[in-house]
């Protein structure tokens, strides 16, 4: 009869949700309103959480980009180290001076240099070797660098063995140079060499 008794009060307890001893500090009851309590809270939490996401993502989104539009501001830009705005415009900046090739050798770098800085070494590899291959009398005095960056970007993505190639090709091709001592004398780059 006590089992019944307990067994109908449990029945109704799982029909409406309350389960019975809630009086009882020990009770499972009790424990469970509270984990319930404590989720239901959790849960509001939570929702202020997303909807202050939600304002800021439409501030950011509404804030305009900036757009460098000419070689000067990308110079200003790279005097400040605002290297994503130069990788941003880099395109549209470029071709505004199609028919400028040192205006474009000098961007060109720009960007190779601003894409080293921020990280994305393969990246930066691909325009130092541009600029190698392409190089000109209007962008002379940067090959070397290029060379050096070329080097130190694949040493840094772990292609030790072609970073050595480019390392050797700056002391062959530009022994004197600033960047040939300071390919020589780099304790990282001396593991290369």
């Amino acid at each position: 009869r006590l089992i019944r008794g307990d067994m109908n009060t449990l029945k109704r307890g799982i029909m409406t949700g309350e389960l019975p001893g809630e009086d009882n500090p020990d009770s499972v009851a009790k424990n469970l309103r509270s984990l319930r309590n404590r989720l239901d809270s959790l849960e509001e939490t939570q929702l202020e959480i997303l909807s202050l996401m939600k304002s800021y993502k439409m501030k950011q989104n509404s804030k305009k980009k900036k757009e460098l539009k000419d070689k000067n501001q990308v110079s200003q830009a790279f005097e400040k180290k605002q290297y994503i705005y130069i990788i941003r415009s880099h395109e549209t900046v470029l071709k505004k001076y199609a028919k400028d090739k040192k205006t474009q050798a000098q961007l060109k770098f720009f960007y190779a240099e601003s894409l080293f800085k921020v990280g994305r070494l393969r990246d930066a590899a691909i325009a130092y070797d541009e600029l190698i291959s392409h190089s000109t009398e209007n962008l002379k005095e940067k090959v070397p660098f290029a060379y050096l960056r070329m080097g130190d970007s694949l040493r840094l993505l772990g292609d030790k063995k072609s970073a050595s190639i480019y390392y050797h090709d700056l002391l062959e091709n530009f022994p004197n140079s600033v960047e040939a001592s300071l390919a020589k004398d780099d304790s990282a780059r001396a593991k290369v060499l």
